[in-house]
């Protein structure tokens, strides 16, 4: 193997040449193995390794590999690239704790040399009511006199409430009010709290009523959706917000 570096167990398959000394060095990888404890022959592995060795634009789908069928030289058209060839290594750096991931996009990359979101923004879980059933409402089921949709006074009853529950992008999942009547009286009440306190499960209260970005604590795709809200309402605890401090 020379000076080239070989693993397969308990990460990604690599020959990586590096010189840590040089800001110009680059190397060239194979990801060989897509997972950990997937079993690949040997011999297999070393097709791969022989078959994509400058062939950018080699393929293989690891879900269909069959040992009993072995490695094709076409690859499949479908699947995961194989060869990266000529990667800075300046690049490792640029990620914090330097991970050797040589497959990222340069535009992931570059993400990560923007401004980070802790720098402008916090992130604050909202209210539980401590029985929904008592205390929000789907916009339909009041009376809109008593909302603050369109005055935004303190003095209303049911106000915006941002519960998450979905995988909205943008904008959306608005349907809900929450009962906040008298500075969420009956709420504090409710939970045997007094009006001026701040915290479980009227967590974030100076954040209330401001704009930001909502996301669902929980989802169904796994993927991050955030939404925005443009103020004068409260968010929950399962639709936390980002509030943007400058």
């Amino acid at each position: 193997m020379g000076r080239n570096i070989f693993g397969i167990d308990f990460g990604s398959v690599a020959f990586a040449i590096k010189k840590i000394a040089s800001n110009n060095a680059i190397g060239s990888y194979f990801r060989l193995h897509e997972r950990n404890f997937q079993h690949i022959l040997y011999e297999d592995i070393e097709k791969l390794f022989l078959f994509s060795n400058g062939k950018i634009d080699y393929k293989y789908n690891f879900n269909k590999y069959r040992g009993d069928e072995g490695i094709t030289e076409e690859g499949t058209e479908i699947g995961q690239k194989l060869f990266y060839p000529n990667m800075p290594q300046t690049n490792f750096v640029k990620i914090p704790g330097s991970p050797i991931f040589y497959w990222v996009s340069m535009h992931t990359i570059e993400t990560f040399q923007g401004t980070v979101l802790n720098e402008i923004a916090k992130a604050k879980a909202g209210l539980q009511t401590g029985k929904n059933a008592l205390f929000v409402r789907d916009w339909s089921e009041v009376d809109f006199r008593k909302t603050s949709i369109k005055s935004s006074e303190l003095s209303d009853k049911w106000f915006p409430y941002c519960k998450g529950g979905g995988n909205n992008k943008w904008y959306g999942l608005n349907s809900f009010l929450v009962d906040w009547e008298d500075n969420g009286k009956r709420i504090h009440e409710y939970n045997n709290i007094p009006l001026n306190y701040s915290g479980a499960p009227v967590r974030a209260k100076q954040f209330y009523f401001k704009e930001g970005l909502s996301y669902s604590l929980i989802n169904s795709t796994g993927n991050f959706c955030a939404r925005y809200i443009k103020g004068g309402g409260i968010f929950d605890n399962g639709g936390p917000t980002f509030l943007v401090m400058i």
